[in-house]
């Protein structure tokens, strides 16, 4: 076991215009890894919200000692976000997580177990018959995820049935190796993270998932639009072997 002045977790936290959930769920994640016997960091990372998120924050930062902030001068994109928070993080595990907390922070001994098994990247996925989503997406939302999801197995990451759930784990390993290669800044970079880790041969498992969608969340409608452009995108890399380059 780690010692606890030692950071065993980072927690990375995009997020833009949150401020009706981020304090929840800043509080949730504090709570519950303050009684693991490991160091852990939670790192914000403020995508040019308009509104108090980073205030919020760092009101926060009083109370939570290993709380940091990352601000991005302007909203370059969920991916943008993620990806600076794992550049900047220290842990021997990184999840990324939403700030809506869809997925909750409880899920992680089941992850990090699995990494310890083995697998240098655990995905939630709330498409196994054990996960349990407990508030559905709006009908529209699903229809696009269901026919993205088609999409994006066909033409990127085959046999991957939720590569959209924001709640990610990877080794440190995998981590440095991932990160700093990728080029999709939106709501695609789940997909070309993932087609990066294939092309490294990493070790990815699905796992089960309670999922809650959240009235307060900032998805919208054109995002799954962006989306299906990156996964394009990402299809002309791969059949321009990019990635192939990139190791």
């Amino acid at each position: 076991m780690e010692e606890i002045n030692q950071i065993y977790l980072s927690v990375i936290i995009p997020a833009f215009n949150e401020e009706k959930l981020i304090t929840n769920t800043l509080m949730e994640v504090n709570r519950f890894l303050a009684e693991k016997e490991y160091g852990f960091e939670i790192i914000v990372i403020d995508d040019g919200s308009e509104d108090k998120t980073s205030a919020l924050v760092m009101k926060l930062q009083s109370k939570i000692n290993h709380l940091k902030l990352l601000q991005n001068e302007n909203n370059f994109g969920k991916g943008y976000s993620v990806k600076r928070g794992m550049l900047n993080s220290q842990g021997s595990y990184a999840i990324f997580m939403d700030a809506d907390g869809s997925t909750s922070i409880n899920h992680i001994d089941n992850f990090i177990n699995s990494a310890k098994d083995g697998y240098d990247i655990v995905i939630g996925n709330r498409k196994l018959k054990a996960s349990n989503i407990k508030k559905r997406q709006s009908l529209y939302k699903e229809i696009f995820g269901g026919f993205g999801n088609l999409l994006i197995q066909a033409l990127a990451v085959p046999g991957i049935k939720d590569t959209q759930c924001g709640f990610k784990l990877f080794s440190k390993e995998a981590k440095r190796k991932i990160f700093p290669k990728l080029t999709i800044n939106g709501w695609g970079f789940d997909i070309e993270t993932l087609v990066l880790a294939k092309k490294y041969g990493f070790k990815i498992k699905s796992t089960s998932v309670l999922w809650e969608n959240r009235e307060a969340t900032n998805v919208k409608l054109s995002d799954y639009i962006k989306t299906f452009q990156e996964l394009i995108i990402i299809k002309i890399n791969l059949l321009r072997k990019k990635y192939d380059n990139e190791k």
